[in-house]
């Protein structure tokens, strides 16, 4: 028995098959597999929201543009405006000195 003993408190190392092989990878805990599907659905909602913002944005310069431009052209309309009456008026007198021909 007491060679029993001895043997069984050996300090060498075992060649039991477990000890030889490296330790294999951990199955996935469920907190684990609850973040990646949380990561898994939140990236296409994401994606289609900014995609949304995107585009709203878009729309809107688009939409500030054209204001713009519309502002740019009824200004330049008054402009003309003035400046075809300072003509009519420059044309309606007649000049202050006569030119000798």
């Amino acid at each position: 028995m007491v060679a029993k003993l001895g043997q069984l408190h050996s300090t060498r190392p075992s060649a039991t098959p477990a000890a030889t092989t490296p330790p294999s990878r951990r199955a996935p805990t469920l907190r684990h597999r609850l973040l990646v599907f949380a990561f898994a659905a939140a990236l296409p909602l994401l994606l289609l929201a900014s995609g949304a913002v995107w585009r709203q944005n878009r729309a809107e310069r688009l939409r500030a543009e054209e204001v713009l431009v519309a502002r740019a052209h009824a200004v330049t309309l008054l402009l003309d405006r003035e400046f075809a009456v300072a003509e009519q008026i420059l044309r309606s007198r007649p000049p202050p000195f006569a030119i000798a021909e």
